[in-house]
């Protein structure tokens, strides 16, 4: 039996409607590493599970989802930002993450959300 146009468009529209709402709660603070093989205070981030990651921790998401990112800037003297490589901020270009260009950094010991969709496919890189 042929699908009629409103099935079909109804069944269009549900593999559209497969999106989510992805939340990562960072805070960013530092740390001892070794990146190149010297031990060094860099930059890392707590993903909750208070061991720090260098470098940051995974964010992975399908095409289309909404990526909730709150960030709190647990250093005394320090700004900081993230700058979202390849991500194209359609409609969000405050989140693309570049201090003082598209946005405030984040000040010591405050917070910033960061929301975005996720877009275009790929691997990208902060």
């Amino acid at each position: 039996m042929p699908l009629s146009i409103s099935t079909a468009i109804l069944l269009a529209l549900s593999a559209l409607s497969h999106t989510a709402i992805v939340r990562y709660d960072w805070t960013i603070r530092y740390a001892v590493f070794n990146p190149d093989g010297f031990y060094r205070l860099v930059l890392a981030i707590d993903d909750g599970d208070e061991s720090f990651n260098f470098p940051g921790p995974t964010i992975r998401v399908r095409h289309g989802d909404t990526i909730q990112v709150h960030v709190h800037n647990d250093l005394a003297t320090e700004s900081v930002s993230i700058h979202w490589h390849g991500i194209h901020q359609l409609n969000t270009p405050w989140m693309d993450g570049v201090s003082y260009v598209t946005q405030y950094p984040i000040l010591p010991m405050q917070t910033f959300n960061y929301t975005f969709v996720a877009s275009p496919i790929g691997t990208h890189w902060y």
